[in-house]
């Protein structure tokens, strides 16, 4: 699908407000695990190399 070329054709594409509203609960609910102590997922590992 082509980018949207105005305001109204992104208000009516609702797969990407979908799309946005997932990415901003995936935020919350991380921030809200770094507040809770949690850190990132394999943290603990150990890089076999350096980048």
């Amino acid at each position: 699908m082509p980018p949207a070329t105005s305001h109204q054709a992104l208000d009516d594409d609702a797969a990407m407000l979908e799309e946005s509203r997932n990415a901003a609960r995936a935020l919350v609910e991380r921030v809200r695990q770094l507040r809770a102590g949690q850190r990132e997922a394999g943290s603990d590992l150990d890089m076999p190399r350096q980048k």
